[in-house]
C-alpha cells in the first residue's frame, strides 16, 4: 500500500535537495551507496541511494550489495524528516562503521536554503515574507511537533491494522520463557557455587 507513494516521495524530496547547502566533498564516500531502510512500525523496506543533489528510492524483493542497513520506526523517521530532536529516536545501523557515521553526520547537517527555493517559485519579496513567517511559526510549532509525530504514527498503525501477528507474539513469549529458564538456571548455579565456596 505505502510502496505506491515511494516514487512521489522521492520526487518531493529531490526538489529541495537542489537547494541544499552542503560540502559535497565531505560526503563523497556516502554518495552512490545502497542504503537499506527497515521501517518497523509500518513494515516498509526500501533502498535509498544518495547522490550530491538527488535521491533514488526503490523497493526490491531480495536486495543485495547493501552497504548499510538502517532499522527505525515511523516516529523516529518523521522526527528526522522534520528536524526535531526527539530524544526517543531509535535507529539501528548495521554495516560499515565509517559509512554509518557519515550518514548520521549528513542527515544531522542537511541544510536546505528554503528561502532560495521559495524565491525561485514565488519571487524574492514573497519568499522573504514566507520565510520570516515560517521562522516565527517554527518557534510555536516545536511545542506541538512531537504530538503531531505521535498522532501520525498512531493513525497509520491504526488504519492499517499494524499490530503484531499471533505467530510473532507466540515467538516472543517463547523467547521470554526461554530467557526466564536461563535466568533460573544461572541463579541456581550462582547459589550452588556460593554455597560451595562458603
Amino acid at each position: 500500500m505505502l510502496e505506491h507513494f515511494l516514487p512521489g516521495l522521492c520526487q518531493a524530496l529531490n526538489y529541495p535537495l537542489h537547494y541544499q547547502v552542503t560540502n559535497h566533498v565531505r560526503y563523497q564516500k556516502l554518495y552512490g551507496k545502497r542504503l537499506l531502510w527497515h521501517i518497523e512500525s509500518i513494515k516498509l523496506d526500501f533502498i535509498m541511494v544518495i547522490e550530491a543533489n538527488s535521491l533514488l528510492i526503490t523497493q526490491e524483493k531480495e536486495p543485495d550489495n547493501i552497504h548499510l542497513s538502517i532499522t527505525t520506526d515511523l516516529p523516529s523517521l518523521l522526527s528526522l524528516a522534520t528536524d526535531s530532536h526527539n530524544p526517543k529516536q531509535t535507529f539501528t545501523l548495521q554495516g560499515d562503521n565509517e559509512l554509518a557515521n557519515l550518514l548520521k553526520t549528513y542527515l544531522k547537517n542537511l541544510d536546505i536554503d528554503w528561502e532560495a527555493m521559495l524565491a525561485d517559485l514565488l519571487g524574492p519579496d514573497l519568499a522573504y515574507v514566507v520565510s520570516d513567517q515560517v521562522a516565527r511559526t517554527k518557534r510555536w510549532g516545536k511545542k506541538s511537533q512531537q504530538a503531531l509525530i505521535q498522532s501520525s504514527h498512531d493513525y497509520i498503525v491504526h488504519t492499517n491494522n499494524l499490530t503484531p501477528s499471533k505467530e510473532s507474539l507466540h515467538h516472543f513469549y517463547q523467547q521470554v520463557d526461554t530467557l526466564c529458564q536461563d535466568l533460573d538456571r544461572l541463579e541456581q548455579l550462582v547459589q550452588s557455587r556460593s554455597q560451595h565456596d562458603s
